[in-house]
């Protein structure tokens, strides 16, 4: 930790090289240890340092060191919570086996005394009678505490249960926040350049990085925690982008969106698909200034899901070739599609629409 203030003097004094090696020091300290949390601390100052000074090699080296260790670091929280559930669960499923066997021998000694009782009745009619009426009281008694055994286990399991829910509910939680620190890192490393060309490229990753953490936001807020409603979660993917633009261009979203619900590896390959083209319709589609639109359709036919997005902007170059493409964020589109096992389908008719289907995910 020394080691690691020291650095950031030499740094602010503008001495990178003292800082870097006192910072190689530390990180070799830390591994040794296994100082988690300084290890991570090391990485931090070494990616900003090296950014300071425009080497964005080795500031990107360092930053997914950075991120590696600031996961580990998560991840290990995560397994201790896992394992002290686990354990509770053992635990209280140990003791629900000690009641059964209690209440196996407590029947047995019961069907013992009914045994007895008729064997009693052959000879007494009276006392078999009384017997009986013992019997039936023990017996009702004996199915009341069991009916209330069972309703108090599942109680127990329920709130095992209910326990594992919010677990995983944390952890999208935990994702979407970092998600929104990543967001937050590309902001303010496109607020500190003036090259245009990085605020875009910055820009449009930001983007991206939001349609990402909107699906585990999703997620989070709903009470299945592995289906999205894809209607709502476009619905606000367009309003999460249209904040983003500083754009005067005004354009209509219709949505046609079935009662469509998807898991997490499928909402987040389409989420980014239409990221891009709705990106690419604001940027480049929509030069007029009124009577712009965007139409959004997601149609469940049999076991596909059949997918199109048009708008009708000025539409794309004569010469476009769908196999040899030069935009990143069509490229990105061809290989979402394919990720998800669809074939991507581009006309051209009063503006731009592309098409695709895919199986419907079991």
């Amino acid at each position: 930790m020394s080691l690691i203030n020291l650095a950031t003097i030499y740094r602010e004094n503008g001495d990178f090289n003292k800082c870097y090696k006192t910072l190689l020091e530390s990180e070799k300290i830390a591994k040794k240890i296994g100082a988690t949390t300084q290890l991570r601390d090391c990485y931090q100052r070494l990616y900003e340092s090296y950014e300071m000074e425009n080497n964005t090699k080795q500031a990107y080296k360092y930053y997914k060191l950075y991120i590696a260790a600031k996961d580990s670091m998560m991840s290990d929280e995560s397994l201790k919570n896992i394992e002290r559930l686990q354990a509770q669960y053992e635990n209280e499923a140990k003791q629900l086996t000690i009641q059964n066997l209690t209440k196996k021998e407590e029947l047995n000694k019961v069907q013992l005394e009914r045994n007895k009782a008729e064997l009693r009745s052959k000879n007494i009619t009276n006392i078999s009678l009384i017997g009986g009426l013992v019997l039936s009281i023990i017996l009702v008694l004996f199915f009341s505490y069991s009916v209330k055994q069972r309703t108090k286990n599942n109680l127990v399991l329920k709130k095992s249960l209910d326990e594992k829910e919010v677990l995983f509910k944390e952890v999208h939680h935990r994702v979407k926040n970092n998600f929104q620190v990543i967001s937050s890192l590309l902001n303010l490393h496109a607020n500190n350049t003036d090259n245009e060309a990085v605020q875009k490229a910055l820009g449009e990753a930001k983007d991206r990085v939001g349609s990402m953490a909107l699906v585990h936001e999703k997620l989070y807020q709903s009470k299945d925690l592995t289906q999205i409603k894809m209607d709502e979660y476009i619905s606000q993917l367009i309003e999460h982008l249209i904040a983003s633009f500083d754009s005067q261009i005004d354009f209509e979203s219709i949505i046609k969106i079935d009662n469509v619900y998807m898991d997490i590896e499928t909402a987040v390959p389409l989420g980014l698909i239409f990221n891009e083209l709705i990106t690419n319709s604001i940027k480049y589609a929509f030069k007029q200034k009124a009577n712009n639109a965007i139409e959004i359709e997601i149609k469940k036919v049999g076991d596909k899901i059949q997918v199109k997005y048009k708008d009708n902007g000025i539409g794309l170059p004569k010469d476009f070739d769908l196999d040899n493409l030069e935009s990143l964020g069509l490229n990105l589109v061809q290989i979402l599609v394919l990720q998800i096992h669809g074939e991507l389908v581009v006309k051209i008719d009063n503006g731009t629409c592309f098409s695709f289907e895919f199986n419907l995910p079991k």
